[in-house]
């Protein structure tokens, strides 16, 4: 038997396993992925495109584990990254024009800062256990170390 089929082209293999676990569980269930498997896919291009439903719906509460940590998306909205000092997080922005994001606990805090594409807002070390981070506009993928 199969669990799941489809052979429609728009969609790739990840959202259509994710439609999968929708179609059986309803929209508000959490989603863990393992990153060798839902990202690397062995080839650059299939790992890009893997990152498109954890932006398309941030929502969704879809996070990606990888060896050392877990990315997930957040569209204007605050995430609380509680009792993880001395952890590393990530904010990732994923669109051309950047997201406006504010970070406190962080040891570079950020407020209201602009991050396009590239290294500002990689690495940053979490000293507070309350530290928090905000996205103003845009959309961000959060890479948070374990």
């Amino acid at each position: 038997d199969k669990l799941h089929q489809s052979n429609d082209p728009e969609t790739n293999d990840l959202e259509k396993a994710l439609a999968f676990v929708r179609a059986r569980h309803g929209d508000d269930v959490d989603i863990a992925l393992v990153a060798g498997a839902a990202l690397e896919g062995g080839r650059a291009d299939h790992a890009i495109a893997n990152l498109g439903p954890l932006v398309a719906e941030p929502h969704a509460r879809i996070t990606v584990v990888d060896g050392d940590g877990r990315l997930f998306a957040l569209r204007r909205g605050r995430v609380l990254l509680e009792d993880l000092v001395g952890s590393l997080v990530s904010v990732l922005p994923w669109t051309l024009h950047g997201v406006t994001v504010s970070a406190e606990g962080v040891h570079w805090p950020l407020d209201h800062a602009l991050l396009k594409l590239g290294g500002r807002g990689i690495s940053n070390e979490i000293a507070d256990p309350g530290a928090t981070i905000d996205v103003h506009d845009g959309v961000a993928l959060l890479w948070v170390e374990a």
